[in-house]
């Protein structure tokens, strides 16, 4: 497996324009054990206005979109919604 991280700023939400950088995961790369390329997966965030969190998060993969809504946002018109559940190791799924 291959992850691609990418910075991402925000507002603090401060009031005065400040803005506070967070390292994320922008896309996932799977492969076989002979190294064929087996899958891709693209990360994208939806951080609005003076909002100090993703409100969703989408994950376009080669069969699927998932969207996670994180406390609120648009659900209309997407194939998949869950919500996380933070349980067992990191890596597994």
């Amino acid at each position: 497996m291959n992850y691609t991280f990418n910075t991402e700023s925000f507002p603090t939400g401060s009031g005065t324009g400040d803005m506070v950088s967070t390292t994320v995961v922008s896309d996932r790369d799977t492969f076989d054990r002979d190294g064929s390329h087996t899958g891709h997966w693209h990360y994208e965030y939806v951080i609005p206005g003076s909002s100090l969190v993703s409100v969703n998060t989408t994950i376009t993969g080669p069969m699927s979109r998932t969207i996670y809504v994180n406390g609120g946002g648009d659900r209309t018109g997407h194939e998949q919604q869950r919500r996380p559940r933070l349980s067992g190791a990191w890596g597994s799924s």
